[in-house]
């Protein structure tokens, strides 16, 4: 068996996240209380390792909460920012395409069509010039979200480390 001479509770560690620390004045409970003996019992180190398993679950616990809390804050922030982009992207469009398909008319009437065919075809072809390119943005986009990561890797990076300290501590 391992010496216990320096054994560091798990309760005096504690994880952190981009440097906040996890459960710092908001843990729900207390950390597992320690007896004070030269030379503890089998049972005693039993009740320690169970003790500090179960503080540790509840700290990968929180970093998780505060992980998520933190990727779905952001998640919001962007899509209410692309929203609002979106919003007055699109004004300037309509006002744009207007003025290009004005335009397109005014080739189609200079090619000989007549004026209401004209006007019609400039629209139609704006109007597919701008359905090809909103249906290429929205793939890129969506590609793009599939291919975001939006697993709490730092909670799964603590927990093999936790399973890694459990295997040492049992062996």
């Amino acid at each position: 068996m391992k010496s216990l001479q320096n054994h560091v509770p798990l309760s005096d560690r504690k994880p952190s996240m981009d440097g906040v620390t996890v459960g710092q004045g908001s843990r729900t409970q207390p950390a597992p209380a320690r007896r004070s003996s030269s030379t503890p019992s089998i049972k005693g180190l039993i009740g320690s390792l169970l003790d500090d398993a179960t503080y540790l679950v509840r700290q990968e616990v929180e970093l998780a909460k505060t992980e998520m809390a933190k990727k779905a804050s952001d998640l919001g922030r962007h899509t209410g920012m692309i929203a609002a982009a979106g919003v007055i992207i699109g004004g300037g469009l309509v006002l744009l395409l207007s003025g290009l398909a004005f335009g397109c008319a005014s080739l189609f009437r200079n090619l000989g069509v007549a004026e209401t065919s004209a006007h019609l075809l400039g629209f139609l072809t704006m109007g597919l010039v701008t359905t090809v390119a909103g249906g290429i943005l929205l793939k890129y986009s969506k590609d793009k979200l599939i291919r975001d990561d939006l697993k709490p890797t730092k909670t799964a990076n603590q927990l093999n480390e936790t399973k890694e300290w459990a295997k040492e501590k049992i062996s």
